[in-house]
């Protein structure tokens, strides 16, 4: 059986030249609204830069500055409270991404849990902490990237390196204590060590136990050895 059978021979131009067009139309409509999506898109992405990044940015870089200035928690709560920025922030944190978003859920239910230590309370607050701003700094820098925004290389140093400051804190935090890893932090910038070389700026909830512990041996070893020498 051929088409012609089905169908007069004389219908079949027309019939071609109108599935012709509607796969145009169709095409042409695919790609309009896949237009529209990316503009959405990038239009989503500067509103969180405008209303979310662009509100706590500084005040999360300033945070590590005061820790290994001021030494003293009263002191450094008096310039910059973390916790009540970070109360701020969480009512804007439906801009955020699934990390951050799941780091704020776990700040703000550890109080709630059953087998928290009171004598561990303010490591484990300050730990979460130091974990949502380290998120939160990589969620900048992707943001950043996504809207072509230029910084200046040395902002763009600035973030970086404090990311790598977050990075320590929690990290020693989770594995020794707070009050290890502020003078940790301290002993870094005083004594202008390169230990931040060894925080990668990579997703740590990848690393493994054993790939954390490596990371602090190398920059307990760093301290050690300016000490003796």
């Amino acid at each position: 059986m051929y088409l012609k059978d089905i169908i007069p021979e004389t219908y079949i131009p027309a019939i071609i030249t109108s599935s012709v067009a509607l796969t145009a139309a169709i095409i042409a409509q695919f790609l309009n609204n896949w237009l529209i999506y990316k503009r959405e898109k990038k239009k989503y992405k500067q509103e969180i830069f405008e209303k979310f990044i662009s509100e706590h940015l500084i005040d999360v870089l300033r945070y590590p500055s005061a820790v290994t200035r001021l030494i003293d928690d009263k002191s450094i709560d008096k310039e910059i409270d973390i916790s009540k920025n970070l109360d701020e922030m969480f009512k804007k944190i439906h801009y955020g991404d699934k990390r951050l978003q799941s780091a704020f859920l776990s700040y703000k239910t550890f109080a709630y849990m059953d087998d928290v230590n009171p004598s561990n309370y303010k490591s484990l607050e300050k730990y979460l902490q130091y974990k949502i701003c380290y998120y939160f700094l990589l969620y900048c820098k992707y943001i950043f990237k996504e809207i072509n925004f230029k910084l200046e290389k040395s902002m763009e140093n600035t973030i970086t390196h404090a990311t790598k400051e977050y990075a320590l804190l929690f990290i020693y935090t989770r594995e020794r204590d707070y009050n290890e890893a502020k003078d940790m932090l301290i002993s870094i910038n005083r004594f202008h060590l390169n230990s931040l070389s060894y925080i990668p700026l990579e997703r740590l909830e990848k690393f493994s136990n054993e790939q954390i512990l490596e990371i602090i041996l190398k920059v307990d070893n760093e301290l050690k050895n300016y000490l003796d020498n």
